[in-house]
């Protein structure tokens, strides 16, 4: 009896992990190995050692394994960790398949197609190997194996704060998402001790994850250890070909900086004023930024634009109806309130994401996923309610339909960096 409970779920974990491998090589990789580009590689010979920065923590994890650093290696590396991760998304989510595939009728199995299939899932991390967002991935991963025991509630500290390290702009996506999965965990605590503790880690790690992104906003340029020449020669001596994306993050100058410069962009100096006037310097200067940076482009990427937000459309809209009657449906307060955050922070996400960054594919993806994610979480403890809503609606969408929009939506993939 034991191994059939326990080989059950692993033989669907199997399956789910070949079909990410096989999905990844092929649709998304078109029948090639992934490879990281010269701009992305980048990312991957900075540390600590230049400053107390975010965007360095992936950085100083590969060099902490790789003492010879290379394209090669950085693929190679890489590509280990996506496996890694596939691995731990399979391990949660075989149970799930399993009982998906005994009751088809509940539109499960087809969530679970789309959440790993498709442009706003993780598997599009593939086409951009190396990409930083990746590493919220295998944080928010790690968060959902950690709440899954009280005993490891304490190693949950850290993930918050490390996401900001990576980039800070995970308080778009990756800190709401903690903040929604522990709202939504604190109904179900057994004890007062248990609720008691969970609530204070969680508080505790995202108001440090709060502090160390007000810190950086403000003070990671002044913590650079190196002058810009100084900077771009160590990448250069480690193999980087590619300079210019942190030359302008930290130093606010470089070849992309002279070229965006043709369409007008000045950056606002705030240097002589106080906390307030250097966070909406630092806001005003990125929407500017981004502005000129489309100009430049010749804005001839909003077809696909639009084309991608239709495209996603549909699984937004279902996903947010089931949010939406979650918040009527239960009568914990702070289960309503997981449920109003989830719904809040994918336009937060979305909206913000497309002011702040020209990475547009990349923020339709990190507003979809941390939803679909959290619909999974809710709808697999709401069962009931849940095969009620999602078998209704996909019974009321004729079958052919339903095979159209999932054929199209997996066989789009579009790379999370998509302006240039």
């Amino acid at each position: 009896m034991t191994k059939n409970r326990i080989g059950g779920p692993l033989k669907y974990s199997a399956g789910i992990f070949a079909f990410l491998v096989a999905y990844s090589l092929t649709a998304v990789c078109g029948f090639s190995l992934p490879w990281v580009s010269a701009s992305l590689y980048a990312f991957h010979v900075v540390d600590f050692g230049m400053g107390f920065c975010s965007k360095l923590l992936p950085g100083a994890v590969f060099s902490f394994f790789v003492r010879e650093p290379s394209p090669a290696a950085a693929s190679v590396f890489d590509a280990a960790l996506l496996m890694l991760f596939f691995a731990g998304v399979a391990a949660l989510l075989g149970k799930r398949l399993r009982d998906a595939l005994q009751r088809p009728r509940d539109g499960e199995l087809l969530l679970l197609f789309l959440f790993l299939t498709g442009p706003a899932s993780f598997a599009i991390y593939a086409s951009e190997p190396g990409f930083v967002d990746f590493y919220w991935l295998i944080f928010a991963l790690l968060f959902l194996f950690f709440l899954s025991n009280k005993y490891l509630y304490l190693l949950i500290l850290p993930l918050p704060a490390l996401c900001i390290l990576t980039h800070f702009s995970a308080l778009l996506c990756a800190i709401p998402f903690f903040a929604v999965i522990l709202l939504y965990k604190l109904t179900e605590c057994g004890t007062k001790g248990e609720k008691t503790l969970l609530a204070s880690v969680g508080a505790l790690s995202l108001a440090a994850a709060a502090a160390l992104f007000l810190y950086l906003l403000l003070n990671e340029k002044n913590n650079l250890v190196y002058s810009m020449s100084e900077f771009d020669a160590i990448l250069k001596s480690r193999g980087a070909e590619v300079t210019s994306y942190f030359d302008y993050v930290f130093y606010g100058s470089g070849e992309t900086v002279e070229r965006v410069a043709e369409s007008g962009y000045t950056p606002i100096d705030a240097s002589g004023g106080g906390i307030i006037i250097k966070a909406l310097a630092a806001v005003r200067n990125q929407i500017r930024w981004n502005a000129a940076l489309l100009d430049k482009a010749g804005w001839q990427v909003l077809p696909g634009r639009i084309a991608l937000l239709l495209l996603v459309s549909p699984l937004a809209a279902l996903l947010l109806g089931f949010v939406f009657k979650g918040v009527g449906r239960n009568r914990s307060f702070l289960r309503k309130l997981a449920y109003i955050t989830a719904g809040a922070a994918f336009f937060i996400t979305l909206v913000f994401g497309m002011v702040f960054s020209t990475d547009y594919s990349r923020y339709v993806t990190l507003s979809v996923l941390p939803l679909f994610t959290f619909t999974l979480y809710a709808a697999y403890r709401e069962r009931d309610a849940a095969a009620a809503y999602f078998g209704g609606v996909t019974a009321r969408v004729p079958t052919l339909w339903r095979i159209l929009y999932c054929a199209v939506y997996a066989l789009t993939v579009i790379p999370p960096t998509d302006w240039v």
